[in-house]
């Protein structure tokens, strides 16, 4: 599960996120890491070059992927 969100309900965390099935879980929750991230928007002066870049990522990520399988 990706949580995105926590909170204090009851004197219980109750935590929020994309899950792998739909519905409810109720039990002991073992919390394996924390990541922030953060972008700091920038002014992009060549979006054609730019745009390559994308492309460039996608295709890297797919290679990746492939080599997964």
């Amino acid at each position: 599960m990706a949580i995105w969100k926590t909170e204090e309900v009851k004197g219980r965390m109750q935590y929020a996120g994309k899950a792998v099935y739909k519905g409810i879980a109720l039990g002991p929750v073992t919390v394996l890491g924390t990541q922030e991230e953060s972008v700091e928007p920038r002014r992009i002066g060549d979006s054609d070059r730019e745009w390559k870049r994308v492309l460039e990522a996608v295709e890297g990520a797919r290679e990746q992927l492939q080599e997964l399988h």
